[in-house]
C-alpha cells in the first residue's frame, strides 16, 4: 500500500470512552466524599444495609482502592522517561510516533480478532536508560504498539534484527464529527521521539490544557491572535491559502447579510427597521465590490504582488456589525450600528477563523513537504508545533497525568510501558481528548514477554 502525500489532518480521530469517563469521574468524586466520611464516622452509612446500599458500598470501595493506588503511584519518586516529538532536527532520536512501523520479514502485521490494527508508536530500547521499569525488560531491539481501530484494545510487538518499512490495509479509526473532513486513510502523523530521563510526575506542561499554563504561553498569542496585514507570516502564501482567506472574507459579508435578512423578516419597530435597511445596504454594496476585486486574483496563478493588492482593496470595504436593543416584550426597538470595516483586528470575526484555518494548513504543508515550505512560515509553524509538542510528549514507566483502573506503580503488579496523550500533531485522540496507557505485569515483562498487555484511557 502507497502512503498517501497529504496527512492526517489533526483532531478528527477519536476512540471513544467519553461516557465511560463521565461515569468514572462521577464515581471518583463519589468515593473521595466516602472515604472522608468512613474516616470520620467509621462506618459507611451505618444501621441496616439492603442490597441497594451493599452494591454501592461495594462500587465505593472498589473506586477507594482504585483511587488509592493511583495516589501511590502519583507520589512515587522513581526514574521515568519522557518522550518528546521532534519538531526541529538535533536531539538523538528514540523510536517515533505515527507513520509506519519496521517489522523483520516474517512478522505478520498485528490483528485482534481477524481485524488489522493501526500502528501507533516504535520505541528503541537500546536509547531507554536501563533504570525505568525497575530495572527490568530487554534493552535491545524495539516494541512496537499497535491498537485496534475501533475498541479499546491493543498488542505491543518485540522485535530485533533485520527490519524493513512496512504497509498495510488498515481500516480507519472510528471518530467524532468536529466539523471537518474525516480521515481518508490509516496512518497517522510521523514524528521522532527524542528519550529525556525524569524521576517521578511528568512535569508541565505535559497533561495540561496548551494554553493554561502560565510558564509556557502559546506562540504568536495563540487563539487571541489578531490579524496584521503588514505580517508576512500572516499572509497567503499561495493558492490554497488565499482560497482560505477569500473563503473567511466571504462567509462574513454573508453572515451579515443573512443576520439583517433574520431580523427584517421578524418586523422589527420603525427606528430598528431603517437602520438595519441601512446596514444591509451597505453589506450588499460591499459584496459587490468584494466580488468585483476578486476577479482580479480568482482563477489565476498565485501572484502575490496581486494577493497585496487585493487585500488593500478589500481590506477598507465597510461592514457595519449591530447589535440589538430590545424592549421589555423582548421585541427589538432599536439597533447600535458598530462602524467596521471588512479587515478589522479587533473588530471582525473572520480573522481568527483565518488564521485558525491558516496555522492548519501550515501543518498539512509541513508534514507532507517541509522542504518546499519558505522559511518565514516554516518557523511560524514550528514554533506551533514545539509548543504542541511539550504538551504532547509521551511517557514510560511513570505515572499517568490522568485516572486510570488498571493498578500500576510499585505497589501494584504492573508497569506503565507507554502513555501516549491525544496529540494534534500525530492527529490521534482518546476518548475526550485524554491518554491511551499500556500497561504490562512486571514478571511478564522481565522475562521480556509482550503477549497479553492491558490497555486504559485516562479520564
Amino acid at each position: 500500500m502507497i502512503l498517501p502525500k497529504t496527512p492526517l489532518k489533526p483532531k478528527f480521530r477519536i476512540h471513544c470512552l467519553g461516557m465511560w469517563a463521565m461515569r468514572s469521574a462521577f464515581l471518583r468524586n463519589l468515593a473521595s466524599r466516602f472515604r472522608k466520611l468512613r474516616g470520620k464516622y467509621g462506618r459507611p452509612f451505618g444501621g441496616k444495609r439492603g442490597e441497594g446500599a451493599g452494591l454501592l458500598q461495594a462500587i465505593l470501595a472498589n473506586e477507594i482502592e482504585a483511587l488509592e493506588v493511583a495516589d501511590a503511584a502519583k507520589n512515587d519518586t522513581g526514574p521515568s522517561l519522557i518522550l518528546k516529538p521532534v519538531i526541529r532536527s538535533g536531539p538523538p532520536e528514540a523510536g517515533w510516533f505515527g507513520g509506519e512501523p519496521m517489522l523483520p520479514p516474517h512478522v505478520e502485521w498485528p490483528e485482534i480478532d481477524g481485524v488489522p490494527l493501526c500502528f501507533l508508536a516504535q520505541i528503541d530500547l537500546a536509547k531507554l536508560p536501563t533504570q525505568i521499569w525497575s530495572g527490568l525488560g530487554p534493552r535491545e531491539g524495539f516494541l512496537v504498539f499497535f491498537n485496534h481501530p475501533n475498541r479499546c484494545d491493543a498488542k505491543v510487538l518485540y522485535v530485533k534484527g533485520d527490519l524493513a518499512t512496512r504497509s498495510a490495509d488498515v481500516p480507519l479509526p472510528d471518530f467524532r464529527d468536529h466539523g471537518a473532513a474525516a480521515p481518508r486513510y490509516p496512518y497517522y502523523n510521523k514524528f521522532p521521539v527524542t528519550a529525556i530521563e525524569h524521576v517521578g510526575q511528568m512535569p508541565e506542561p505535559i497533561g495540561w490544557i496548551p494554553g493554561r499554563s502560565s510558564k509556557f504561553p502559546a506562540p504568536f498569542g495563540g487563539d487571541k491572535e489578531e490579524l496584521e496585514v503588514a505580517n508576512p507570516q500572516q499572509l497567503p502564501f499561495d493558492a490554497t491559502s488565499l482560497d482560505i482567506m477569500i473563503k473567511c472574507m466571504s462567509d462574513e459579508i454573508d453572515l451579515r447579510l443573512r443576520q439583517c435578512a433574520i431580523q427584517l423578516d421578524k418586523e422589527p419597530m420603525k427606528t430598528a427597521r431603517r437602520k438595519l435597511l441601512s446596514v444591509q445596504t451597505e453589506a450588499t454594496e460591499t459584496r459587490k465590490a468584494f466580488d468585483e476585486a476578486l476577479r482580479n486574483v480568482k482563477g489565476q496563478s498565485f501572484d502575490p504582488e496581486k494577493c497585496a493588492a487585493f487585500i488593500r482593496e478589500t481590506g477598507s470595504l465597510p461592514l457595519t456589525h449591530f447589535e440589538l436593543i430590545r424592549g421589555s416584550d423582548y421585541k427589538v426597538t432599536d439597533i447600535n450600528p458598530v462602524f467596521m470595516s471588512l479587515i478589522d483586528p479587533e473588530k471582525s470575526n473572520w480573522s481568527g477563523k483565518y488564521l485558525l484555518k491558516l496555522n492548519n494548513y501550515l501543518f498539512e504543508c509541513f508534514v507532507r513537504e517541509p522542504d518546499n515550505m519558505s522559511a518565514l512560515h516554516r518557523d511560524r509553524i514550528e514554533q506551533i508545533c514545539e509548543f504542541r509538542a511539550a504538551h504532547e510528549s509521551g511517557g514510560m514507566s511513570h505515572a499517568p497525568h490522568g485516572f486510570i483502573y488498571t493498578p500500576h506503580g510499585q505497589g501494584s503488579a504492573n508497569e506503565v510501558l507507554l502513555e501516549l496523550p491525544s496529540s494534534y500533531l500525530t492527529g490521534w485522540v482518546w476518548g475526550d481528548f485524554y491518554s491511551l496507557v499500556f500497561l504490562i505485569d512486571r514478571k511478564a515483562l522481565e522475562r521480556g514477554e509482550f503477549e497479553k498487555i492491558m490497555v486504559d484511557i485516562t479520564n
